[in-house]
């Protein structure tokens, strides 16, 4: 057994244990080095099967299929996070299109990941926004007024009572309208 494969091994051993026993909640990113350092025992490992083992032609099966294993597991992962990465573009594109009508910061938005793209307030903790703003607000919900948002599944967006939407009814028709067009839900 060559001197890497041994020092490798006993390294990713103590590593694993004194993230296991001394850190007092399980995170997977904390074993990445361990991984890395048991695959300089696999790799280790293939190469002696692969030339100096009489099973050299089942172990470089061996050796394919495991690196093939690796790499549909990745594309599975890749294929997991894309879908993701689809499913946040719906909040950027709808907070777009409130950025256009006129919706910046102050404000506070009922749903937390819209309101992390636009850049306002949400009540992150499960209260309702007008609980949040009576509650977490100098001036109280007083300060506030609900902009009311055509669509199905319209967003509850308070602002100041002195943002420019409010300034006239036509500017508030205008930013509904706005935003209908843009049909985004």
């Amino acid at each position: 057994m060559k001197a890497s494969s041994v020092l490798a091994a006993a390294t990713a051993l103590w590593v694993f244990v004194l993230y296991a026993f001394l850190v007092p909640f399980g995170a997977p990113r904390y074993l990445l080095p361990s991984y890395a350092l048991m695959a300089i025992l696999i790799a280790d490992g293939i190469v002696w099967a692969v030339t100096e083992s009489r099973w050299r032609k089942l172990a470089a099966v061996a050796a394919c299929l495991f690196l093939l294993a690796g790499i549909v597991s990745q594309r599975i992962i890749l294929q997991k996070q894309a879908a993701y990465q689809m499913v946040s573009r719906q909040f950027q594109a709808q907070a777009e299109q409130l950025e256009k009508i006129g919706v910046h910061p102050p404000c506070v938005l009922e749903n937390t990941s819209l309101a992390y793209y636009v850049g306002c307030s949400a009540p992150w903790t499960g209260m309702g926004a007008a609980q949040f703003l009576d509650t977490r607000t100098t001036q109280g919900l007083k300060y506030w007024r609900l902009l009311p948002l055509p669509g199905t599944l319209p967003p509850i967006v308070y602002l100041p009572a002195s943002s420019p939407i409010f300034s006239s009814a036509k500017s508030l028709a205008a930013a509904q309208e706005a935003f209908a067009a843009e049909g985004v839900s």
